[in-house]
């Protein structure tokens, strides 16, 4: 490991490797906190879901229901960019 000194320079601490593991639990309730949380940020900022496709699928629903085609548009171009991203990355793998 490594450490910065005040001056900038980099001085070798150990080379001992670091047991960096996390409890499986813990990782899944960071990660599901920082999905719900960007969630929120995203529904209050721009009026859609970030992680949930659902969410964006009925929203559209509503909207062509009630013959908003403009908010309709966008919640298709939101979910029909999360359908490409996928399949990007499927074929990248």
């Amino acid at each position: 490991l490594a450490r910065i000194r005040g001056g900038g320079s980099l001085d070798v601490v150990s080379n001992k490797p670091r047991n960096t593991t996390i409890n499986p639990l813990a990782f899944a309730s960071i990660m599901a906190f920082l999905a719900g949380y960007s969630d929120v940020i995203c529904l209050q900022k721009f009026h859609c879901y970030a992680t949930m496709m659902t969410g964006n699928v009925i929203s559209m629903s509503m909207a062509l229901a009630e013959r908003k085609w403009n908010d309709a548009l966008w919640r298709l171009s939101l979910v029909g960019s999360y359908v490409i991203g996928a399949a990007s990355v499927r074929s990248i793998e």
